[in-house]
């Protein structure tokens, strides 16, 4: 289908969206577990509260550093944890601290997350990082 309308000009683009990256580091073993209670619980809890989640991705393998000094090799990080990144939106940076309060509050995810914990043997996100992003210029999200 054409971005562009019967006049030639461009179609309405989706309205912006305010994006935050999430890095969660997995204790041992307990990536399956985690990667179901996402699929079958959070995506849906963060909807109603709404957060749209925009791209969910699973560390495989092993990462790596590098220097930015010519011919230095990329070196293995070899520190054997597993992570999740996932990228979530709202409409706007006050939208996505509601969506965030309303879906700390809801009862049903911390039941979820009580239960869940309980049955892998503790808390199965040991670490994470979160980063409110904005689109450069020159982004296709612009």
């Amino acid at each position: 289908m054409s971005p562009f309308g019967h006049d030639g000009g461009m179609t309405d683009a989706p309205a912006p969206r305010f994006h935050e990256l999430a890095i969660y580091t997995v204790g041992a073993g307990l990536l399956d577990p985690l990667v179901e209670r996402f699929r079958d619980h959070t995506v849906r809890l963060w909807d109603r509260a709404g957060l749209r989640c925009d791209a969910f991705w699973i560390e495989r393998g092993i990462g790596a550093s590098w220097s930015l000094d010519p011919g230095t090799p990329m070196v293995p990080t070899g520190d054997g944890v597993q992570r999740i990144f996932y990228v979530v939106s709202a409409a706007d940076e006050s939208e996505l601290d509601a969506a965030w309060a309303r879906f700390r509050d809801d009862e049903e995810w911390q039941a979820v997350v009580e239960a869940s914990n309980a049955a892998a043997g503790g808390r199965m996100v040991v670490a994470y990082q979160r980063f409110r992003l904005e689109p450069a210029p020159f982004s296709a999200l612009q």
